[in-house]
């Protein structure tokens, strides 16, 4: 069975649909590479009331509260990654930014520069997030919150930027990316994770960067079939409480276990469809 990380997770992905399937893509023209390219747009299981909302009212809650609702201990505390110093092997990078900046020169700057706020969360709150992904990545990736080691990290990385901003994408979505970014420029491409409209709540946030992560690295959603025939586009799970356990790719909802999974995609019900962590490692280790 492949490493079950212990993190309590509360997460439905929604994902657009790719080229090579009669339903409708979400694909916009690629400017920077030649080609169609796949958005990943994930609405996280929260519906679109829950997003309204959040964009009307941001950052109500105080920090203590958002303590109290959201953090949770990591059950299965484990040695952490090295400090991302230094490379370990052909490790990619994954880093998360919390501080806002300017988006300019990628596929997501159609209509020019992106000007993003910050996260919004507490330095123990980013931490946390940290902390998080890095569990659920753990022996696959180094995770860092440190722009100089971004910048200065050799190998293959990614960046997620967690920002309250989301106007210049809408307020239907907690996180978007696209598929296999990672391998595009350099990093320069990010994945974004909305944290006004995910309430700022750190386990929303935190497996949002996760995934968004996975889906920068080449990923697809996990599904379900029956006979060769899809009958469920996100994997859910299986069990309940300590036991129960999803797919990092598919749903996480209520589960208290997340794998790096082997399994069908909605564009494949083959049992060996998608194998996340060879996927992952294809695309992103040297």
């Amino acid at each position: 069975m492949k490493k079950i990380i212990l993190l309590s997770m509360t997460f439905i992905l929604i994902m657009s649909c790719n080229n090579n399937t009669p339903k409708t893509p979400v694909v916009i023209v690629d400017t920077t590479h030649k080609g169609d390219t796949i958005r990943q747009v994930c609405s996280f299981g929260l519906d679109t009331n829950f997003y309204q909302e959040n964009a009307r009212h941001p950052r109500q809650l105080s920090v203590e509260v958002l303590d109290q609702i959201a953090r949770k201990p990591v059950k299965n505390p484990r040695n952490q990654p090295p400090p991302p110093t230094t490379t370990t092997g052909g490790l990619p990078l994954i880093f998360i930014n919390f501080n806002g900046g300017v988006c300019s020169g990628t596929s997501w700057n159609v209509y020019g520069d992106i000007v993003y706020g910050i996260s919004q969360l507490d330095t123990a709150g980013q931490q946390t997030v940290v902390d998080g992904v890095a569990l659920i990545w753990d022996k696959f990736a180094i995770v860092t919150a440190d722009v100089n080691v971004f910048n200065s990290w050799p190998n293959k990385k990614t960046q997620v930027n967690v920002t309250d901003s989301s106007r210049f994408y809408g307020n239907g979505a907690g996180g978007v990316s696209y598929v296999g970014s990672i391998t595009w420029d350099n990093g320069k491409t990010p994945a974004w994770v909305f944290s006004t409209l995910l309430g700022y709540n750190l386990q929303y946030i935190t497996c949002a960067v996760a995934h968004e992560a996975g889906h920068t690295g080449g990923l697809y959603h996990q599904a379900v079939c029956i006979n060769g025939v899809v009958t469920s586009e996100y994997n859910r799970g299986y069990g309940v409480g300590d036991t129960s356990w999803a797919p990092n790719m598919g749903v996480g909802y209520g589960k208290n276990h997340v794998v790096q999974y082997v399994g069908p995609t909605p564009y494949d019900c083959s049992p060996q469809a998608q194998n996340d962590t060879a996927v992952w490692k294809a695309n992103t280790w040297h």
